[in-house]
């Protein structure tokens, strides 16, 4: 399924937008399958509790508890009051520990079989009762070990309270890290999944539109800016990861997030996405736009003619079998003059948010020592440039989003660039 088209009117990308995320949703009909991608996801973290010998998965993070069972219930709330949690086996029902009052949105989500009532292990929470609640959380939990785990003594959790570890460990129990097992799960996309993404991508681009549609002199950042936001709620998405659009000085060096600043002609406006949109997955593109009327300076022109050079450089390089290293080596070098200001990443995974693997730029990579990663197909990832030299007026950024295939590498974002004006 294609996103929006390169040339579609405003119009065309706000129906096309619009029947995407009908079609998922279920409004007119579509090959897409809700309960396939559940059933997908599930079994891939159940592959990592079978591999790495784990008794369980006790899950915190609000993401990882989306991919895993289907379920999603305020979860930038949950990022940071991390109180509902799941346990998965490699069989079995996946029992679901929901927050007092909030077992209503749970019970009839995704994968998840049985709700009980939450113990909380946090001061915040669980006040003087910490202890007693912890003796209890192991209790329950080892009970559940006992009916669906095997005969490991293995825990495997992405976050985990202190005195719970600690209490653990006494009682005999090994707690491991479920992060990087759940991160390698959710690395190889299904068809579902896919489908999902490219849907959060037209969004995306179509909220795009309409800003490169705003940007003129005496627009702020922050006005831009909830352009985007505001489109994807109103498509069905989610929320927005950070607000990375700055404009003039504000673009170099890159990572500021949109402020007050009133944008003037003449000066570089860039954005990148990261938007969290429909059913939970990620588009995260950059471009980087001029404020007219006029032309860009010929320093704006070389640096837009360098970022997109080395995007799409490196995305030609990207095919199944490939390792992270022979990405690095063979990534295109940033000259000396930005290299100091160059983007971290070569590229990283995507998925329901920014993911794993990351290919970093050749040393750092190495250092990492992650460096033997082989891509394969159904992984998404999102190639990013930045070109802005030292203490420089301005800067660009690029990013595409792509899948690896069976034969090489496919485009996902559409969204054009601006080589009529920077480039010709």
């Amino acid at each position: 399924m294609a996103a929006i088209p390169v040339n579609a009117s405003p119009d065309q990308r706000m129906h096309s937008a619009q029947a995407l995320y009908e079609k998922l949703s279920g409004d007119t009909g579509t090959d897409f399958n809700i309960e396939e991608l559940w059933s997908y996801r599930l079994e891939r973290v159940r592959q990592q509790i079978r591999s790495s010998n784990f008794s369980c998965m006790i899950l915190y993070d609000p993401v990882n508890i989306r991919y895993a069972t289907g379920t999603s219930t305020m979860p930038v709330f949950s990022l940071h009051f991390r109180d509902r949690y799941c346990f998965i086996a490699s069989d079995g029902p996946v029992v679901f520990f929901e927050k007092p009052h909030w077992s209503h949105l749970t019970q009839s989500s995704g994968r998840v079989d049985e709700v009980r009532d939450r113990v909380s292990c946090r001061g915040a929470t669980g006040g003087p009762n910490v202890a007693k609640n912890i003796d209890h959380w192991i209790g329950e939990i080892g009970d559940l070990m006992r009916c669906y785990g095997n005969d490991s003594k293995n825990i495997a959790m992405d976050h985990c309270e202190p005195a719970l570890a600690f209490a653990l460990q006494q009682k005999g129990y090994k707690v491991c890290d479920a992060q990087e097992p759940m991160e390698i799960a959710r690395s190889v996309k299904s068809s579902d999944e896919l489908y999902c993404m490219r849907v959060a991508l037209a969004v995306a681009e179509h909220g795009m539109y309409k800003i490169r549609e705003a940007v003129e002199p005496g627009i702020t950042e922050n006005k831009l800016w909830a352009i985007l936001a505001e489109t994807n709620i109103a498509y069905g998405g989610e929320w927005l990861e950070c607000r990375l659009l700055s404009s003039g000085q504000r673009t170099n060096p890159w990572l500021q997030e949109a402020s007050d600043r009133v944008i003037r002609s003449g000066e570089l406006v860039a954005l990148d996405t990261d938007m969290i949109g429909p059913f939970g997955y990620c588009a995260d593109i950059s471009r980087t736009w001029l404020c007219g009327p006029g032309k860009p300076t010929s320093r704006q022109r070389k640096l837009y003619s360098l970022a997109f050079e080395e995007l799409q450089h490196n995305i030609s390089l990207l095919k199944p079998g490939m390792t992270l290293r022979e990405v690095a080596e063979l990534a295109w070098k940033v000259p000396d003059l930005y290299a100091a200001n160059s983007y971290a990443f070569v590229a990283h995974g995507v998925g329901l948010c920014d993911e794993w693997p990351n290919c970093y730029q050749l040393e750092r990579l190495l250092a990492q020592d992650e460096g033997d990663i082989v891509l394969q197909p159904g992984m998404t990832l999102c190639v990013e440039s930045y070109i802005g030299e030292t203490n420089g007026p301005d800067g660009v950024k690029l990013e595409e989003q792509v899948v690896i295939t069976n034969s090489g590498v496919e485009l996902m974002s559409t969204f054009p660039f601006e080589n009529d004006q920077f480039m010709n």
